[in-house]
């Protein structure tokens, strides 16, 4: 992201996470993350701990290395990148640099 953004992260419980996700993505689920970019330099991501506690063992990663890899992967939603192979090279050059395997 650029210099100048302003970037704000939410904890927030699994009924606010999936009142968001239904409002917003039409699916009336809880999810982990949310990204919502409100300019080229403003944007805000909704983080639910309560789901990354359940799904970090999916990935094979930690509670805390779920956690900033799905602030990287928000990030790159922010940024204007979409899921697909483009997006996952540069998180993952992302990861190397911020130390997050």
């Amino acid at each position: 992201l650029r210099p100048d953004y302003e970037l704000t992260i939410n904890l927030v419980s699994q009924t606010t996470i999936t009142e968001l996700n239904s409002v917003w993505r039409k699916k009336p689920s809880p999810t982990d993350v949310l990204s919502f970019p409100y300019s080229q330099t403003e944007g805000e991501i909704f983080l639910c701990p309560a789901i990354t506690k359940q799904r970090h063992d999916q990935y094979g990663r930690t509670h805390k290395n779920f956690i900033l890899f799905l602030i990287v992967h928000a990030m790159h939603h922010l940024a204007g990148y979409d899921h697909g192979p483009e997006m996952e090279q540069l998180e993952a050059k992302a990861r190397t640099l911020f130390n997050i395997d």
